[in-house]
């Protein structure tokens, strides 16, 4: 007797031929590593879990995963077994270096395997902070086993609006009795511990909108039969997550589950997303570098009219765009670890600029990608229709970019004026940063000290002033203006009234501190004047594609400031015709040197790329 015929749908990724499958090699060291501050930085775990990433069959696995939805759990299985819990429970080695390098690496291959991998290191965050040594070993003891843990904090009726949550743990002997139900949890279905924020009180000491807040607490859960996970979401970005809901049926629990103090809950989960935001912008670079790969693959292997794609101008346009702003965004992200890894809790400034700018940066990344491949990039089940989706996800997990600017904005505001003399008390400062040993981020989560600000426009200008292979003035001009349009504002009464303005000039400043963050990094004079280790390996086509990335930058940046300043009848000193016009002038030139540069290097990978297709049959 035969078998039944196997009617299982094949996953819309494998029923692609391989000659069409949008795929690219991602053996290359990603952006974020060329550009961290520790140069070529050998980590075992880490390096051999970036190498299996990078196998065509894991590559084929994620990518099924994506279409059926269904969860990773082979591939994070396999990267279990190459240390990768490490990274999260060895507290030499739960760095902030460690965790956005892990980001970077597993969004570069997929939006799925990112969240699911990232859920530990969220959920441990807040343990980080607040936790005993013995609730540290139990919860490290259970990601060590490989099973995973969850942050549980939303509920569907409230949102970000954590102080309104409806979850109660109530006082009983010996300990709480847990009542509520949880929604949108990353992990909520597989997770084993749960670390939930529930109210303890109907209210606390404070008065005004924030009086429940002190009623919140925070514990740690461990599922057992009264946790239960009704509901599992579809979402449109990372579709092989675990998004689900959780519900808690009278879940008892003993003194030892609280985490930190009764009523401490909402601060120490502000500290866990205080952190948090600055892997965030780590999974944006993966996000941005993939881009990048995908739109510069297709480029040299797609013909068009009998010719190279890439010999069209446009398209090489649109490829310095997209490999300009993956640069901007790796290199906010990598500053942003190493604030992280000296300052603490005291990175607040970096943290929120990062999760903004770059969650932006990413998606305008995706859509010059998207140029590049027409419709290719609209086909279910490709690449880069899968990150199109992905990239999404960042601008609003762990607040949204509205929750980011209303951070940034009362950040600006603290920054004082320009300095046109010859003050470069910035540098050191960003010595420090970049020279800070490695430093776990246990030691390093409790301090509750004021934010660092660096002052932008001070800065830019002391670092144009630092002998470098690109010219910086118009940047600096920039980041002039955006301070003084700051300070005028106030004065005549806009600042408070007008929210939009403010968002809108906190925005043009998250982008200028990418900027600054590229020229600190990606210039090789400065980046050694800096004390940063020399580059794990240089950015493609060197100084002239730096200019390139700088000066198309400020441009955009000026053109922003310079709406504002036409809808605010507000000049600034600084002079915005003459960082635009030499801004225009060093894009020009680059631009120039760059595009024969892209076709002899889209041609080589076009070559070889024919030749690997035509061994593998």
């Amino acid at each position: 007797m035969s078998k039944p015929e196997d009617r299982t749908p094949q996953p819309a990724y494998e029923r692609q031929p391989a000659h069409e499958r949008d795929t690219a090699s991602f053996t290359e060291p990603s952006t974020w590593l060329r550009l961290c501050p520790l140069g070529n930085w050998p980590d075992p775990v880490l390096g051999e879990a970036e190498a299996h990433l990078a196998r065509p069959e894991v590559v084929t696995a994620l990518a099924n995963h994506d279409a059926a939805r269904t969860y990773p759990e082979s591939v994070i299985a396999d990267l279990h077994h190459c240390g990768i819990h490490t990274v999260f429970t060895e507290e030499e080695r739960a760095t902030a270096y460690h965790l956005c390098r892990l980001n970077a690496a597993s969004a570069r291959a997929g939006g799925s395997l990112a969240i699911s991998l990232g859920v530990n290191a969220l959920a441990l965050l807040p343990i980080y902070i607040a936790g005993t040594p013995a609730q540290r070993d139990r919860a490290y003891s259970i990601v060590r086993s490989g099973e995973p843990a969850a942050l549980v904090l939303t509920e569907w009726e409230h949102g970000s609006d954590l102080v309104r949550i409806e979850t109660r743990a109530e006082r009983r002997e010996g300990g709480f009795r847990l009542r509520g139900e949880k929604h949108l949890i990353n992990g909520g279905r597989r997770a084993r511990l749960l670390v939930t924020l529930a109210r303890t009180e109907e209210s606390g000491d404070r008065a005004g909108p924030f009086a429940l807040a002190g009623g919140l607490s925070v514990f740690l859960v461990e599922r057992d039969d009264t946790v239960q996970s009704p509901t599992t979401r579809t979402t449109l970005p990372a579709p092989a997550a675990d998004i689900s809901d959780v519900r808690f049926n009278d879940t008892l629990l003993d003194e030892e589950a609280l985490l930190g103090a009764p009523g401490e809950g909402l601060s120490v989960i502000q500290r866990a997303l205080t952190l948090s935001r600055g892997g965030i912008a780590s999974l944006s670079a993966g996000a941005a570098t993939a881009a990048r790969d995908l739109a510069w693959t297709y480029a040299a292997r797609r013909r068009i009219y009998d010719a190279p794609l890439h010999d069209l101008g446009a398209i090489r346009d649109h490829l310095l765009e997209v490999a300009a702003l993956d640069a901007a965004t790796s290199a906010l992200a990598v500053k942003t670890a190493a604030a992280m890894n000296a300052l603490g809790q005291r990175a607040g400034y970096f943290t929120a600029t990062a999760k903004l700018a770059c969650s932006v940066m990413a998606e305008e990344a995706v859509d010059e990608g998207r140029q590049v491949l027409g419709a290719r990039a609209l086909l279910e089940g490709r690449a880069f229709t899968r990150l199109s989706r992905d990239v999404l996800l960042y601008g609003v997990f762990d607040g949204t970019r509205h929750v980011m600017l209303e951070h940034l904005q009362g950040y600006l505001r603290q920054m004082p004026a320009p300095d046109r003399g010859e003050s470069a008390d910035t540098l050191a400062q960003v010595r420090e940063l970049y020279g800070a040993p490695l430093r776990p981020l246990p030691a390093m989560s409790h301090s509750r000290r004021r934010a660092v600000v660096p002052p932008l426009a001070r800065h830019a200008r002391a670092l144009s002033r630092l002998p470098g292979d690109v010219d910086l003035d118009p940047l600096a001009d920039v980041a002039d203006a955006v301070v003084e349009l700051s300070g005028e504002l106030g004065p005549r009464g806009r600042w408070a009234q007008d929210q939009g303005r403010r968002f809108a000039l906190a925005r043009v400043a998250a982008r200028l501190e990418a900027l600054v963050a590229l020229a600190e990094l990606g210039d090789l004079r400065r980046r050694d004047a800096l004390g940063a280790a020399p580059m794990a390996a240089p950015l493609p086509f060197g100084e002239a594609f730096l200019q390139y990335a700088l000066s198309s930058g400020a441009l955009s940046c000026a053109a922003r400031l310079r709406r504002l300043q036409l809808s605010t009848d507000i000049r600034p000193a600084a002079d915005l015709d003459r960082a635009e016009r030499a801004a225009a002038r060093e894009r020009e030139a680059a631009r120039a040197r760059l595009h024969p540069a892209i076709g002899r290097a889209l041609g080589a990978m076009g070559a070889e790329g024919a030749s690997t297709d035509e061994a593998n049959g």
